[in-house]
């Protein structure tokens, strides 16, 4: 499926710092996916979570925000849990990044 191919592209662009790359394909794959599955898919919140990634590192923090909440619970139900751990991690960058220290303590995993 070359939508998923893009989030995984996404999610390496996130780790070397193209956040506007990341952006542009984790936005089409995001695109892609909803044509098949529903907004509340795991596969949706996975891409959407990469999408929210790259906006809250380019400090678009309320649009991130939106993204990366509504894939928590599809994420916790997945059947990758690493994916549901690392994004609570990217919940919480966001937060802290944003300055809300408080809200970024909710979503650090427990070590």
């Amino acid at each position: 499926m070359l939508a998923l191919a893009r989030v995984v592209k996404a999610n390496l662009l996130i780790a070397i710092d193209r956040q506007r790359e990341a952006l542009a394909l984790a936005e089409q794959a995001r695109s892609s996916l909803l044509q098949v599955f529903p907004e509340d898919h795991w596969l949706v919140a996975f891409a959407s979570s990469a999408q929210g990634a790259a906006l809250a590192n380019l400090g678009s923090y309320a649009e991130a925000e939106s993204l990366l909440l509504s894939s928590l619970e599809p994420l916790e139900l997945a059947l990758v849990p690493l994916a549901y751990k690392h994004h609570r991690i990217r919940l919480a960058s966001l937060y802290a990044g944003w300055g809300n220290p408080g809200e970024a303590a909710k979503y650090r995993p427990a070590n």
